[in-house]
């Protein structure tokens, strides 16, 4: 979408800005960083999703664009563009970390019950145990062994 709004700037300038121009607008760095994922370089399953809302746009630059074209409409529609595009990742980026935070504790929740289940059933088996150990005294008694 990023190149589709690069090419477009420069066909709505009849060539006067190239794509070539616009390469930089967006720093050299990691994703996860750019979109302040987590401090890590490497994200993966168990990394913490914690989106920094609007990070991204700080670190877009159009600079270089305006120094040498100035302020002119196709390139403040080009920058809405951008900022609509890198604003769109980023809440579906905000989706995917709410949704993993959700499974998280639908997870506990279920060992939690898990847990809560194997709590019951050992009680059970113990209020069994208890049970068939009155009964055995019971039998003796009736039979006169204790």
């Amino acid at each position: 979408a990023i190149d589709v709004a690069r090419t477009m700037l420069s066909y709505e300038t009849n060539g006067k800005i190239t794509a070539q121009e616009t390469k930089d607008i967006l720093p050299d760095v990691p994703l996860n960083r750019l979109f302040g994922i987590s401090e890590s370089i490497f994200v993966n399953a168990q990394s913490p999703w914690r989106i920094k809302l609007g990070q991204a746009r700080e670190y877009v630059s159009f600079n270089s664009l305006h120094s040498y074209h100035g302020e002119h409409t196709e390139i403040e529609k080009f920058k809405n563009d951008i900022y609509t595009h890198v604003t769109r990742i980023e809440s579906i980026l905000v989706s995917v970390a709410t949704l993993r935070d959700q499974q998280a504790v639908l997870e506990g929740a279920v060992d939690k019950a898990k847990q809560s289940e194997i709590y019951k059933a050992r009680l059970a088996a113990l209020r069994a145990e208890y049970e068939e150990a009155k009964t055995i005294v019971k039998l003796f008694e009736y039979i006169a062994l204790y």
